[in-house]
C-alpha cells in the first residue's frame, strides 16, 4: 500500500523508466503468482519492491509504528496494522518530500502517472493491476496522501474492499482520529527508517541480494564450502527467516554435524517465488549477523535441467542434487520378464554386470543375474544417463566460475524401494564417470512420508540401511542421503549407526510447519484462517507428494474450540509424543503439503510473515528445540 514509497525508491531522487515503474508496483497490485516472463526492468522492479518490504517489516522503526497502531485500531481491525503503516509512511514521505527530492511532490507524481499509463508499461501490466492503476490515476491516490481528507478517503475505500474480501465490516476510519496525537511519533519513526533505507538502498535491492561467490572476504562465513563426508544436516528455510533458529539448534547440540542452510529446491522456489539468490542470500545475512565463523554448505536441490544448474550456480551454491526422477520407469518393477525383454535396450554398462557376482564390505555379496540387470536398466537407464550428463555440466559449470562443487544424486523418489543391486549399479557408474559423488538417496525401505515420523520396522530398516551403507563405503565413499527427513526422528539413531556417522538428512517443510506454530501461539486467529485456507487447497496441492492423510483424519478448526487441542490437531505437541519418536498426526500434511498456496496468498503470506517478523524470539525458540531433537537422535546413533 506504500506506494508513492516504493515508487520514489525504483530511483531514489529520479524518476524511474516507465517499466521500473510498473515492477516496483506490481507486487502491491497484483494477487496470486507473478506472470513468468516479466520483461528485466519489471523483473528487476519486482524484486526491488520485495527486498525493500523484506528489510523494512524487520526494522524496529517499523514495528513501533505498527504496534502503536495494533493498539489504536479496533479490537478486531489489528491484523491490519501492517497495511495502515504502509500508507501512513507514505504521509510521512509526502511531509518530509523536500528533504529528499528535487522535484515538487505534485510534479513527480504526475510523472508516475505518466510512466504507468504510457503504451510499454500498460502492454505488460496484468489485467487487475492495469485497472488499478486507472484508478489510481483518476482518483490521485499518490496525491492524497499528504492531507487528513486524502488519508480519510484512502482508509474508507479501504476498509470498503477489505469488507467485500473478508465478508464482514472492516473500519480503519478511526486512524484518522489518533493521528494528531501520533504523528510526531509516525514522523519519528519514519525518518529513523527512511534515512537508514535510503542510505542502504543499492545494498537492501542489488548486491545483497545478488550475492557474488566470488567475493572476499577477511571471514569465511559468506561463502558455502563443499563439506565432503563430514556428517551434515540440511536446513530447509522456505521463508528465508529460519536460520537464527537453525544456527541455534546446530550449536547446542549439532556436535561434529555440519549445517547446510541455505537449501531450497528448485520446486520449492517456484511454489514461494524465491529465487536461488534470495534463499542463498537470506542464510548469509542471519550467519553473518550471528558471526558464524564455521564451515557451513548451500544445496541446490532437485536439480533436473542445465538452466537450474546455472541460476543456483551463479548464486554460489556448492551442492548440487541431481533429480533423474523423470527418467525413471516407475512401473519397472512391476513388469514380467517378457515385459521387461520388450522393453530392455542394452546400456553400454549391461555386460559389466551380467551373471557377475560383486561383494561390498564382509556383508554384502550381490548376483546380477540376467532379469536384474535388464530390469535395472529398464528401471534407471535413462536416468543413470541424465545424472551423468548433468554432473557434468555441474563440473563445468563450477569450474567457470571459479567455484568448488560436490554432489548428490538423488533416486528416492519412486514407488519402490531402491534394491541394493539398483545401487550398486548407478554408484558404480558415477564412479567409473569420474563423478564427484559426495552423498547418495536412495529410496529406502517403508514410509518416509511429508512431515510425520518413519511409517515402518525400524529394525528391518537398520539392517537395510547396513547394507546400503556397506556399498556407499565400497564405491565411494559417499555419504548415504535421507530425504523427507523432517521429523523422522525414530530412524534417526538407525541411519547414524548403519553409516557410522557417514550421513546426510535434509529438512524443509518441518521448519514452515514451526512458522506455524509461532502463529498458532501469537495469533491463533491467524492459524485457524490458515487451516481453514489450507483443507481448501489441500486435495489439489498434494498431487506431487507422497502423503497418507485425507481431509477427513483431521476434524474442521471450527469443530475444534480450544486453541491447545488444535494446535494438537495440526502440529502436535512434543509433550504428548512418546519418547524417541517424532509426530504422526495427518493434519501436519494437511498444512505440509499447501505450504506453497499460503505463502503465495496476498492476504496470509504477509500477514504469515508480519507474525514472523513480529516474534522472532518465539520462532528462533520453537525452531532450537525442535531441530535440538532431531541433532540429538541423530547423535544418538
Amino acid at each position: 500500500m506504500n506506494f508513492l514509497a516504493h515508487l520514489y525508491l525504483a530511483r531514489p531522487r529520479e524518476v524511474a523508466p516507465p517499466l521500473e515503474l510498473v515492477g516496483n508496483l506490481m507486487p502491491d497490485l497484483v494477487r496470486g503468482r507473478l506472470p513468468a516472463d516479466l520483461p528485466a526492468p519489471v523483473a528487476a522492479g519486482v524484486d526491488r519492491h520485495r527486498a525493500v518490504d523484506r528489510w523494512c517489516d524487520a526494522h524496529p522503526a517499523f514495528g513501533r509504528t505498527r504496534r502503536r497502531l495494533t493498539s489504536s485500531l479496533a479490537p478486531t481491525q489489528g491484523r491490519f496494522a501492517g497495511i495502515v503503516a504502509d500508507v501512513l509512511f507514505d504521509h510521512a514521505l509526502s511531509l518530509r518530500w523536500s528533504e529528499h527530492h528535487e522535484l515538487p511532490l505534485p510534479d513527480f507524481i504526475a510523472s508516475c502517472y505518466a510512466g504507468l499509463t504510457d503504451p510499454d508499461a500498460t502492454a505488460v501490466m496484468p489485467p487487475r493491476m492495469a485497472a488499478a492503476v486507472t484508478l489510481m490515476v483518476e482518483q490521485d491516490w499518490l496525491g492524497r496522501y499528504r492531507t487528513d481528507a486524502g488519508l480519510t478517503a484512502t482508509f474508507r475505500q479501504m476498509s470498503e474492499r477489505f469488507s467485500q474480501r473478508f465478508d464482514r465490516a472492516v473500519s480503519l476510519d478511526t486512524t484518522i482520529e489518533h493521528l494528531p496525537q501520533q504523528r510526531d511519533a509516525l514522523l519519528s519513526d519514519f525518518d529513523e527508517l527512511f534515512a537508514s533505507l535510503v542510505q542502504r538502498i543499492d545494498g537492501i535491492a542489488k548486491p545483497a541480494r545478488r550475492y557474488d561467490p566470488g567475493m572476499t572476504t577477511t571471514t569465511s562465513v559468506l561463502k558455502p564450502v563443499a563439506l565432503g563426508l563430514t556428517p551434515s544436516f540440511g536446513f530447509g528455510d522456505r521463508l528465508g527467516l529460519a536460520t537464527p533458529g537453525h544456527l541455534a539448534a546446530l550449536k547446542a547440540d549439532g556436535g561434529p554435524i555440519a549445517g547446510i542452510f541455505a537449501q531450497q529446491s528448485i520446486r520449492e522456489m517456484t511454489r514461494t517465488q524465491r529465487s536461488a539468490t534470495e534463499v542463498m542470500t537470506a542464510a548469509v545475512a542471519a550467519l553473518s549477523a550471528a558471526g558464524f565463523d564455521q564451515s557451513w554448505g548451500a544445496d541446490a536441490d532437485h536439480l533436473k535441467t542445465p538452466a537450474d544448474v546455472d541460476v543456483t550456480a551463479d548464486a554460489g551454491f556448492v551442492f548440487f542434487t541431481i533429480d533423474p526422477s523423470d527418467h525413471v520407469d516407475q512401473k519397472a518393477d512391476n513388469y514380467d520378464a517378457a515385459t521387461v525383454d520388450a522393453k530392455y535396450i542394452a546400456p553400454p554398462w549391461a555386460e559389466q554386470y551380467l551373471g557377475q557376482t560383486l561383494k561390498a564390505g564382509d556383508t554384502v555379496s550381490l548376483t546380477f543375474d540376467e532379469l536384474t540387470v535388464k530390469r535395472a536398466a529398464v528401471k534407471y537407464g535413462k536416468a543413470i544417463e541424465h545424472a551423468l550428463e548433468l554432473a557434468a555440466y555441474i563440473k563445468s559449470a563450477a569450474e567457470q566460475r571459479g567455484q568448488p562443487h560436490e554432489i548428490e544424486v538423488s533416486i528416492d523418489e519412486t514407488d519402490q524401494p531402491t534394491t541394493l543391486h539398483e545401487h550398486y549399479i548407478i554408484a558404480d557408474q558415477l564412479r567409473q564417470a569420474g563423478v564427484n559423488v559426495v552423498s547418495l538417496a536412495p529410496r529406502f525401505i517403508g514410509e518416509l512420508e511429508k512431515g510425520v515420523d518413519y511409517i515402518g520396522d525400524v529394525a528391518a530398516l537398520e539392517a537395510s540401511l547396513a547394507d546400503h551403507a556397506a556399498i556407499a563405503e565400497h564405491l565411494g565413499p559417499y555419504k548415504l542421503s535421507l530425504h523427507s527427513g523432517s521429523d523422522k526422528l525414530s530412524m534417526y539413531p538407525a541411519l547414524g549407526r548403519a553409516t557410522k556417522g557417514r550421513f546426510h538428512v535434509k529438512t524443509a517443510g518441518t521448519s514452515y510447519l514451526e512458522a506455524l506454530r509461532v502463529v498458532a501461539i501469537e495469533d491463533v486467529a491467524l492459524f485457524r484462517r490458515i487451516v481453514d485456507f489450507s483443507r481448501d487447497h489441500y486435495d489439489t496441492d498434494k498431487a506431487t507428494y507422497h502423503v497418507h492423510a485425507t481431509l477427513g483424519s483431521a476434524a474442521p478448526q471450527g469443530d475444534i474450540k480450544d486453541d491447545h487441542a488444535l494446535i494438537g490437531e495440526y502440529l502436535e505437541h512434543w509433550d504428548d509424543v512418546p519418547a524417541n519418536t517424532g509426530f504422526t498426526k495427518p493434519g501436519r500434511q494437511i498444512l505440509h503439503c499447501t505450504f506453497g498456496s499460503v505463502v503465495t496468498d496476498t492476504d496470509l503470506g504477509p500477514a504469515l510473515r508480519q507474525c514472523l517478523a513480529e516474534h522472532p524470539g518465539t520462532y528462533e525458540a520453537v525452531l532450537k528445540d525442535h531441530f535440538a531433537r532431531h541433532l540429538q537422535a541423530l547423535r544418538a546413533g
